[in-house]
């Protein structure tokens, strides 16, 4: 690893003489743009025991398909986290090739949100809606309000303040804010507030045991499909 002062990369946590970070179960939130520049793709990295965030990585040029491949490299470097991203727009493009990559260790969309013992649908990623993206953000202002999430990350506490809450309820972007972002992006979209409460959203499955077989029913699509990929796995790699 190579430091640079404007590196897209930031970890708030100190790399081994091994090359790795510090032992530990992870997840990884992504908010994915199209990689135009106008606004910023980012995944964050947070310890799923301490809901500390250790890590980020923004760029607003890099296109869906790589970027899925340096979060899949990303994941595995942080001792197989568990990755989660939101799957609207580009993020089917950025799931088609996480999926591809065989990496097991990801979110499956929840058949029905509103059910208590959620049963997974055979979906990857997190999809929003004007309802669901409303109490998300505002578990996440809660964990952030009550010391529940420690977030190091100025820019990303800095885009929380843009959100808004509308006239029918729901909550959104001003998209006003003229600072300058180090990323280069030319607007902000509160791409950052976004990857990190979907790390926290994911820190609970995150920390349970990734063993295939513990989060799919035997049988189902997604066990056959999880149990191939722990056979296919340790075959694939960006690195």
């Amino acid at each position: 690893m190579r430091r640079q002062k404007h590196g897209r990369l930031s970890l708030w946590v100190h790399v081994g003489s091994d090359g790795k970070p510090p032992d530990g179960s992870y997840t990884i939130g992504g908010d994915i743009s199209q990689g135009t520049g106008a606004s910023n793709s980012v995944l964050s990295i947070v310890n799923n025991r301490t809901k500390e965030k250790v890590g980020e990585f923004v760029s607003a040029h890099i296109r869906p398909d790589e970027f899925a491949k340096y979060a899949v490299a990303l994941s595995k470097w942080f001792h197989n986290a568990f990755l989660i991203w939101e799957a609207n727009g580009p993020g089917r493009i950025f799931g088609d090739v996480v999926i591809k990559s065989h990496y097991a260790f990801i979110f499956w969309r929840d058949k029905d949100e509103r059910k208590i013992g959620k049963e997974k649908s055979d979906i990857p990623g997190w999809f929003s809606t004007g309802e669901n993206k409303t109490s998300f953000l505002g578990a996440y202002r809660k964990a952030l309000a009550e010391g529940e999430f420690i977030n190091r990350s100025k820019q990303a506490l800095r885009e929380c303040l843009e959100y808004i809450f509308l006239p029918n309820g729901t909550v959104a972007h001003s998209a006003s804010t003229r600072d300058e972002d180090p990323s280069g992006a030319r607007e902000s979209h509160g791409d950052r507030a976004i990857a990190d409460a979907l790390a926290l959203k994911g820190c609970e499955r995150g920390a349970l045991d990734k063993t295939p077989e513990r989060v799919a029913k035997v049988g189902s699509l997604i066990y056959r499909r999880q149990h191939r990929t722990r056979r296919l796995a340790q075959k694939s790699t960006f690195w």
